[in-house]
């Protein structure tokens, strides 16, 4: 006879191992369809109706990939197999861009991954960051991370890059955050008068945005 209790397997991105017992008095074999990231650690092909215990490594799952493989035991007249399935790594951003206003503010993102990941801050100091992430290796989290800025008193923008990555399983995202500023434009003169001899003016732009100049169609002299 041929006794196995057989149950498909899914396993954590982190892999692993699991155990099948058998017993039988038969010539049997085992093996693996499909999966050369799965493993037997022991061999078990033997006779005499006695337990029989195999063992099974399941590699880390680096590809960003779900990925699944069969598992096999026959022998003369009988087979019996189950699955393996294995889920990727990931690593989701509800945003990957925040824009602040030029004053102090604050805006929130969620970050959800099944595994531990490291957050790279910039060093700068009107930016700082609320919370942390709660990841856990095989286990699916969602974090809630609130990004303040400061009032920015310069004529300029700025900007800044936050890294979210796992290197052993080539994880990587980035939040890109930006301030504005406040604008103005001023010009020196508003009108100008010309005799009939016609003749030459300038005006002087103060302004920290881009802008353009236009004569009118109609202004061809």
């Amino acid at each position: 006879g041929f006794e196995i209790n057989l149950q498909d397997y899914v396993m954590p991105p982190l892999g692993g191992s699991f155990s099948i017992d058998l017993q039988t008095n038969m010539d049997y074999s085992c093996r693996i369809e499909g999966g050369g990231w799965v493993s037997q650690k022991e061999e078990g092909a033997t006779k005499g109706m006695t337990p029989h215990t195999h063992t099974f490594e399941v590699e880390r799952n680096t590809t960003g990939a779900e990925r699944a493989c069969s598992i096999v035991f026959e022998g003369d007249g009988f087979s019996r197999s189950f699955n393996v399935l294995q889920h990727p790594a990931y690593l989701t951003l509800s945003r990957k861009e925040v824009s602040f206003g030029k004053d102090a503010a604050s805006e929130q993102i969620e970050v959800s991954t099944n595994v531990e990941c490291e957050l790279v801050m910039p060093r700068e100091e009107w930016l700082w960051k609320e919370g942390g992430l709660a990841a856990e290796e095989g286990k699916e989290t969602v974090s809630l991370l609130t990004f303040n800025a400061v009032e920015n008193p310069f004529s300029v923008g700025r900007d800044a890059v936050v890294i979210f990555r796992n290197t052993d399983y080539q994880l990587c995202d980035a939040l890109y955050i930006s301030q504005g500023f406040e604008s103005y434009f001023s010009v020196s003169e508003k009108q100008f008068s010309f005799g009939p001899e016609g003749g030459v003016s300038e005006v002087r732009v103060t302004t920290n945005v881009d802008y353009s100049c236009t004569v009118p169609e109609n202004a061809g002299w």
